[in-house]
């Protein structure tokens, strides 16, 4: 009768540690990429050319609770785009009571904002006519999340 010996233990084991370390590798380096092809995307996206600075000239709290407010690009060399949308942020006087960011409603047809150029915007607002007297509000552009923008106070 012949015996046939099979793989020996210690070789088995080395080879099962060689195949592991080789898939790890091959994830690994497959991560990498992946990982540095998104932040590559996100470094040209923070890299456009976004200097435009927002400014609420008027704000005024209605007797109905929407607010109207004059936004005005103060850049001197940056044009917010006609697809871009602006999106404003409520909060009363306290700090507390932030409302969600929702998207901005111009009073005419939205076509950009050149330098120097404003445009009157209305917004409902969640607030009921007999509270909050005042609130601060923020504008803020969609497609240049890092423009400068301040809070301003609405009043009625």
């Amino acid at each position: 009768m012949i015996k046939k010996k099979a793989i020996e233990p210690l070789i088995a084991s080395i080879l099962l540690i060689v195949v592991a370390v080789i898939l790890v590798a091959i994830v690994l380096s497959w991560g990498k990429n992946f990982s540095l092809d998104g932040l590559n995307g996100a470094d040209e996206f923070l890299d456009e050319d976004c200097s435009g600075i927002l400014s609420i000239q008027s704000c005024e709290i209605l007797a109905d609770g929407n607010i109207v407010m004059q936004v005005k690009n103060i850049s001197s060399n940056y044009t917010f785009k006609s697809e871009d949308a602006f999106q404003i942020m409520i909060k009363n006087n306290s700090g507390s009571d932030v409302e969600n960011e929702v998207d901005l409603i111009f009073t005419s047809t939205w076509q950009g904002l050149e330098p120097g150029q404003s445009i009157i915007a209305k917004q409902t607002s969640t607030l009921t006519s007999g509270s909050n007297a005042n609130v601060d509000v923020l504008v803020r552009s969609t497609l240049c999340p890092q423009a400068t923008v301040t809070w301003s106070n609405c009043h009625k």
